[in-house]
């Protein structure tokens, strides 16, 4: 003896019952029209995917920048400049981008020159920091 529980599907939306009685007909997905927003409560909406966008984007502009290094010491400054960028990568990252090219190819120059200087004897020197606004140039003299 064998007995099934009836199972009952609460469908909120007309869409999105439209897509589940067709979920096997390909011909009639392709025919569905598409609304072009979305709420949430159903199902992911347009908001929950834009803001998932969003919050993937701010979190990968801040761990990507890296700014010079502040004069003093004060962590306020830092925390409002890092947002600032992070702003202006996301309105305009080729800015961002064009700021760090830049820098890359003024330390590369820097580096060339500083090697020009001492032909005599190569130095090998951590420029990076000093291009980007850094305080300090470590180096070192090869043999």
């Amino acid at each position: 003896m064998s007995t099934t529980a009836a199972t009952t599907t609460v469908v909120p939306d007309p869409l999105q019952a439209m897509i589940l009685e067709n979920h096997e007909n390909l011909t009639a997905l392709g025919t569905i029209p598409a609304p072009s927003f979305v709420s949430s409560p159903g199902f992911r909406g347009t908001t929950d995917i834009i803001f998932s966008c969003a919050i993937t984007l701010v979190a990968c502009i801040y761990t990507a920048l890296h700014l010079n290094i502040p004069n003093s010491g004060k962590q306020t400054h830092t925390i409002a400049s890092k947002a600032k960028w992070v702003f202006i990568g996301l309105i305009a990252l080729e800015i961002v981008l064009y700021l760090a090219v830049s820098q890359f190819l003024e330390a590369r120059n820097l580096v060339k020159e500083l090697n020009t200087l001492l032909a005599s004897k190569p130095l090998q020197i951590d420029i990076e920091s000093a291009a980007a606004g850094g305080n300090t140039v470590r180096s070192s003299r090869a043999p």
